[in-house]
């Protein structure tokens, strides 16, 4: 199977895929490098929403292999944490609000969101998990999409439209994931022709 290495490739290479599509279409439309309607990738807003896109890419091409433990696991688990304290620091700029829809931007608001991500994402290597076993089916792409697009409304106030970005990207990274390994176990049945073992 490919290493996280490869998988963290496969991530950069879809990411910058889909920048280079998005910034192409948009450059063809005449409004102006748009993310999404009413949202430019110029604006502070727009930026915020694709780097939660780009994100999810990332970490999703490299999620699934979390239920083998290792360097993935220990290296994603305070990244949620520290992830978190950025979505807090930007929710003022976001919304224009000193409150997020469920922590206050002040220093007790940031001990409370660093201390409660960083104990759920170690808590989570806790929980029972068999190797290639859900975290590698297909139905578990749109699962960590759906997550990581609500993660992000616990600190930005989304519209409807705004959620697609954390959700695509985190689906479509997770899918990269799952494809790379499924490409491997075909070409590893016609050694003869790729040599792979």
């Amino acid at each position: 199977m490919p290493d996280w290495r490869e998988h963290i490739m496969g991530g950069l290479i879809t990411l910058f895929a889909v920048l280079a599509v998005s910034i192409f279409s948009a450059l063809l439309s005449p409004r102006e490098l748009m993310v999404v309607p009413g949202v430019r990738l110029t604006d502070l807003r727009g930026f915020l929403l694709f780097t939660s896109m780009a994100l999810g890419i990332l970490m999703g091409s490299l999620l699934p292999d979390m239920d083998g433990g290792g360097k993935v696991s220990l290296y994603l688990s305070p990244f949620l944490g520290a992830y978190s304290l950025f979505l807090l620091s930007t929710a003022s700029l976001y919304s224009k609000s000193a409150r997020t829809p469920l922590f206050y931007t002040n220093l007790t608001g940031y001990l409370l969101t660093f201390t409660t991500f960083t104990v759920i994402s170690y808590g989570l290597l806790f929980i029972p998990k068999k190797h290639r076993g859900f975290m590698h089916r297909p139905v578990a792409a749109p699962v960590y999409g759906i997550l990581w697009m609500l993660f992000h409304l616990l600190f930005w106030p989304m519209r409807p439209v705004e959620m697609l970005l954390p959700l695509a990207g985190a689906t479509l990274g997770y899918s990269i994931h799952l494809m790379m390994d499924w490409l491997h176990s075909y070409l590893r049945e016609i050694p003869a022709i790729t040599g792979l073992k």
